[in-house]
């Protein structure tokens, strides 16, 4: 985490940084990246979210903040803000093309959606849900009831059919 904070204060040294912290893990310090990279800690009222649904909280803030999510083993490399600055969209993502055996594995398979929701039809790409700009307040948590049970702690409702914890349903939505 520390050098994706390093990775982004390089680029951008004034922008706001939030890291989203699992309570799951535990009661962990982040004094240190608070104080020399002047990074805050996103308000989740001390949740438990499991291996990846924490990336969706900023997402179900109100007030159509535009933001880029990282997760911590990720570096930038260069001024991605900056190169998308002139793009007008809520959400960019990368536009992977997957094998139907990687798709599978590493997302959802799409005959078994088919079964839930009849009318799905496979886009013909992916992303990445470890790196995303988005805009918070347009996708909510109802938006993933049906394929998420929130309480205690988010778990998939069709771990048969989903896979990766969050990112076959975040792809899906």
């Amino acid at each position: 985490a520390r050098i994706c904070i390093a990775s982004i204060r390089y680029w951008y040294p004034e922008i706001p940084i939030f890291l989203i912290k699992d309570m799951g893990a535990g009661d962990f310090s982040t004094a240190d990246a608070e104080k020399y990279f002047q990074v805050q800690v996103l308000d989740t009222g001390g949740k438990t979210f499991g291996w990846g649904f924490g990336k969706f909280e900023p997402l179900f803030a109100k007030g159509g903040e535009h933001f880029l999510f990282m997760d911590a083993d990720t570096v930038m490399t260069g001024p991605v803000i900056d190169a998308v600055a002139d793009i007008h969209a809520d959400f960019i993502v990368d536009d992977e093309r997957q094998p139907f055996g990687k798709l599978v594995h590493l997302y959802y398979h799409p005959e078994k959606i088919r079964e839930v929701y009849p009318g799905f039809t496979y886009p013909g790409y992916t992303f990445n849900t470890g790196q995303w700009f988005a805009t918070s307040g347009i996708l909510h948590r109802e938006d993933f009831q049906e394929l998420v049970s929130w309480s205690p702690q988010p778990t998939l409702r069709y771990p048969e059919i989903f896979r990766q914890a969050d990112q076959g349903v975040f792809i899906f939505i």
